[in-house]
C-alpha cells in the first residue's frame, strides 16, 4: 500500500511540474519557426508579439532566439526579466542572460555590431553586485562590481562603466575613497557627454577634490548636465543651484562666457541616448 502511495505521489507531481512547464512556457517554436530559422526572423516576430499584446509568444520566441545564442534576443530578454516587462521579471534568468552576453568571446575582442551588448552586460552585472538585488543570485560585492565595471571601462571605453567606476572609487565602498582614480575615471566619461559624470566631475572641480580646484570649469560642468537632464535629477538641480548660488560674481561671468562660447546649438549627444541605462538601479553609487 504505501509502495502504490509513493508510485502515485510521484505520478501526480511529475504531472503537476509537466502542466507548469507548459503553462510557463506553452509557445511552441517549433510550430512557429524552421529548425534553421534567421535570428533577425525570430527578433522580428518576437517584437511584433510585443505590440499586439501577445506577451508569451515574445517571450518565447526571445527565448528561442536566446538558445540559438542571437546575443539580440539575449539582450532583450535579460531586459524583460531585469526591469518586469510585462511581468516577466526573473532578476535570476537575468544575471544568466547576462554572463553569457559579457562572456561570449572570452578574452577576444568582439565585433563592433556585438560591443554595445557585452559593455553593456558588464555594466549591468556590475549593478547587480553593487546593490545586491533580491533574486539575483548576487550578494552585495562592491569589489566584483569594480572588476565588472573596471572591464566594460577599460576595453570598451563605455562611458556608464566609466562613471560608475569613478563614482564607486568617490564614495569609499572599496574601504577608502580614491579621490584621484575617481576624477580620472570621471573625466572620461564626463568628455562623452555622460551627464552624471559630468555633475559629480563638476563638484569635485569645484571642492578641489582628487585635482586641482577649478570653480569656473566646475560651474560649467555642472551646467552642461543640467542640459541634458534638466530636472530629470533634482539631485544634480540642487548640486548646481548650490554651486553657482556660491561662486563669485567673477566666477559666475567667466564660467557664462565658457558656456555661450563652447555650448552646443542642439541637445547633447547623450541626451539621444536612455539616460538612466541601467534601469532599475540608483543612479550614484553608494547612495
Amino acid at each position: 500500500m504505501r509502495s502504490s502511495n509513493a508510485l502515485s505521489s510521484t505520478v501526480f507531481s511529475l504531472v503537476v511540474a509537466l502542466a507548469t512547464s507548459t503553462a510557463a512556457h506553452g509557445f511552441d517554436p517549433s510550430k512557429t519557426f524552421k529548425a534553421d530559422e534567421e535570428p533577425r526572423e525570430i527578433l522580428r516576430y518576437g517584437f511584433k508579439a510585443l505590440k499586439d499584446n501577445r506577451i508569451e509568444d515574445a517571450i518565447g520566441a526571445f527565448r528561442f532566439g536566446a538558445e540559438k545564442n542571437d546575443v539580440r534576443a539575449q539582450w532583450k530578454l535579460a531586459r524583460m526579466m531585469q526591469t518586469g516587462e510585462h511581468g516577466a521579471r526573473n532578476h535570476a534568468d537575468a544575471v544568466k542572460l547576462y554572463r553569457k552576453i559579457a562572456n561570449r568571446h572570452g578574452d577576444r575582442t568582439p565585433p563592433a555590431r556585438e560591443m554595445g551588448y557585452v559593455s553593456g552586460a558588464l555594466v549591468t552585472l556590475g549593478l547587480y553586485a553593487l546593490h545586491g538585488v533580491e533574486g539575483s543570485g548576487m550578494s552585495r560585492n562592491p569589489r566584483v562590481a569594480e572588476s565588472y565595471f573596471y572591464r566594460a571601462a577599460a576595453l570598451y571605453h563605455d562611458p556608464e562603466a566609466q562613471y560608475q567606476l569613478g563614482s564607486l572609487y568617490r564614495s569609499g565602498m572599496l574601504g577608502e575613497m580614491s579621490p584621484r582614480s575617481a576624477a580620472r575615471w570621471l573625466s572620461l566619461s564626463a568628455r562623452k557627454g555622460h551627464p552624471w559624470a559630468q555633475a559629480e566631475l563638476g563638484q569635485m572641480l569645484i571642492d578641489g577634490d582628487g585635482m586641482r580646484r577649478s570653480p569656473i570649469r566646475g560651474l560649467v560642468m555642472l551646467a552642461r548636465a543640467i542640459d541634458t537632464l534638466g530636472t530629470l535629477d533634482p539631485i544634480v538641480t540642487a548640486m548646481n543651484e548650490n554651486a553657482w548660488a556660491a561662486a563669485s560674481e567673477e566666477e559666475r561671468k567667466a564660467a557664462d562666457t565658457v558656456l555661450a562660447a563652447t555650448r552646443l546649438s542642439g541637445p547633447s549627444p547623450y541626451a539621444s541616448r536612455k539616460l538612466v541605462r541601467s534601469m532599475g538601479f540608483p543612479r550614484v553609487a553608494g547612495n
